[in-house]
């Protein structure tokens, strides 16, 4: 067993030498080049992969940062934001506050600011909502106007944070009013979509389309408060009073800063 081993030994050892040779002489060394790329092909290939693994992940190591780095820019971003509408918030404060101050002139005392939110039209009446409430201080029948001085209503309803308003457009309120500039008087009263109808203006009454009514504060609404414009006239020789229609200064303001007069 011994012997054979050797032989096999012997017989490996020629055919190498074999080999050897014919690639020596015969192949000029053709074959060594051939088994050395053989042999170095996988390990350049691994070689490469290696590199390229190496090469993404540090682009995932990259991502990474990016993604924490877009994440910290999107927070500072919200921030921005969040203190650029604080600023905003505050400038329209002050605006709204500045124009309120020309009300004084018709001693007339704001008690409150607030903010209309939502205002219904459905029948049987006109209301809107505003974010004061019995927390706030409000009181029945405060009522409600704009920066400029526009009559929108009364309070009529009040709800902890909350506070339903009646609409000057709504049947159930009545305003005592007279023309601007002209002796004329009358009393509001709200007709839903039509606006609002101005009672008790005699025929000999001066009055014309295009006229501004405002409250005369011969009730509980302060005088001065801007109402509406004459809309329709109809004058009629055989009736005593004018048909008069007034279309709401009201419905011209957005929803927005709304003021609380004193009671």
């Amino acid at each position: 067993m011994a012997r054979l081993s050797y032989r096999l030994i012997f017989i490996f050892l020629i055919v190498i030498a074999g080999v050897g040779l014919v690639n020596a002489h015969v192949f000029n060394n053709a074959l060594t080049s051939r088994a050395l790329g053989l042999i170095g092909s996988p390990m350049a290939y691994i070689f490469e992969r290696s590199s390229i693994a190496r090469t993404m992940a540090g682009e995932f190591g990259h991502i990474k940062d990016l993604t924490k780095e877009n994440a910290r820019l999107r927070q500072e971003n919200i921030a921005l934001v969040a203190r650029i509408g604080d600023r905003e918030a505050l400038e329209n404060e002050n605006d709204f506050l500045r124009k309120s101050l020309k009300i004084t002139i018709k001693n007339i005392q704001p008690a409150l600011a607030a903010g209309m939110f939502m205002i219904d039209f459905d029948p049987p009446g006109y209301n809107a909502l505003i974010n004061r409430g019995s927390n706030h201080g409000v009181t029945a029948g405060q009522v409600v106007i704009t920066e400029e001085g526009v009559l929108v209503g009364r309070i009529k309803e009040i709800l902890p944070t909350t506070s339903r308003v009646q609409l000057i457009n709504d049947p159930a309120l009545e305003i005592s009013a007279q023309v601007l500039g002209k002796p004329t008087m009358g009393i509001t009263k709200g007709n839903l979509e039509n606006g609002i109808i101005l009672n008790l203006v005699v025929q000999e009454d001066q009055i014309a389309e295009g006229d501004t009514i405002i409250s005369n504060g011969n009730d509980g609404f302060p005088a001065g408060l801007t109402i509406g414009r004459v809309s329709y006239i109809e004058a009629n020789d055989s009736a005593v009073f004018k048909k008069v229609k007034i279309d709401p200064a009201m419905r011209k303001i957005p929803l927005g800063p709304v003021l609380l007069l004193k009671p």
